[in-house]
Parts: C-alpha cells; structure tokens; sequence
C-alpha cells in the first residue's frame, strides 16, 4: 500500500515538473527499501499473533516422578495432624507463564484431597504432600493429580498406587 501511495505520488509530482529527473540507482534504493520495511513490518505481525496464540493455549503438564508413604514428623513430611500418613509426590511441571491455584489428589472417584504442603507459583517442579491416612491398608488404587490455573483443571493422568504397601519407601512413577 504504502510502495502504491510512493509510486502515485511521484507519478504526480513529475507531471508537474517535466524537468525533474531522478537518477536510476534513487529508484532501485526506493524499490529495496521499501521491501525490506514491509518483511520486517510482516514479521512483527506473525510475531505478535504467534505470541498471542502461545499465551492463550498454554497447557500445564504435570508429570508425577516420585512417591512415597509417611507419618507426621518424619523426616521431610509434614508434622500435623499427629499420626497422619502421608503420600508424597514429585512432580516435574512444564514453565507456564501463570501460577497453579490448586492441586489435589483424585483416588477414584471419591472426593478431591487437597494439597497440604506445597510450593505456590511458577514452577519447574514441586514436592507435594496429602494426608490419606484413611487409605491406610485399603490397596491398589487409580490415583492423579488435578491442578488448577485460572479456573481450568489439568490432570497427570491415572496411576496405580498401592496402599497396602505403606512401607516408607520411595516408588518411580
């Protein structure tokens, strides 16, 4: 548009003056100039709508690495509710630009346990801990974790977890 607006304005001035003359390599440096501004000026663009594109559909994933069983005031977990057990989780997350609000854990289908003892923010990983001593001894279950960022939920994904095996040791995921 702009190469359109030049071209019709110097058409213009030189049907007035007919003694104008304009050397070629003027006309070759215009010609060059102007596309080099229109890339630049068209790869903002993209850039700007590429940012926008990235902001809106960034995903968290939350990938679960480690877990372990505890007791209150053992080393590392939490120390209330006395005598509680506690499953333990390391969780690597992918840099999003927004914080995590929430994080629970689903055992099947019963109601969401909320975090205990966590990190809040921008993470790259984090240790969580929930208080499932009422699942103490009751078995292998479907678990995962939910996290939730400016009101939209992202899950781990389902993984079996045993509760019979409450040994204290560390389990890869």
């Amino acid at each position: 548009m702009a190469i359109g607006f030049l071209g019709g304005a110097t058409g213009q001035i030189m049907n007035i003056w007919q003694d104008l003359t304009i050397p070629f390599w003027v006309w070759i440096a215009l010609a060059v100039f102007s596309l080099v501004i229109a890339q630049f000026l068209a790869f903002h663009r993209v850039r700007i709508q590429r940012d926008k594109a990235l902001e809106s559909e960034q995903s968290l994933i939350l990938t679960p690495r480690v877990y372990a069983f505890g007791v209150s005031s053992m080393t590392d977990f939490p120390d209330e509710p006395d005598n509680a057990d506690w499953l333990y989780f390391d969780v690597a997350v992918n840099i999003i630009k927004k914080p995590i609000d929430t994080l629970d854990l689903q055992i099947e289908t019963e109601p969401r346990i909320p975090v205990d003892n966590w990190k809040r923010g921008i993470v790259a990983g984090l240790h969580a801990y929930f208080n499932v001593t009422r699942w103490r001894w009751k078995g292998e279950h479907q678990v995962e974790l939910i996290a939730k960022v400016e009101g939209k939920e992202y899950s781990s994904g389902r993984m079996k977890i045993d509760f019979s095996k409450m040994d204290f040791g560390k389990y890869q995921i």
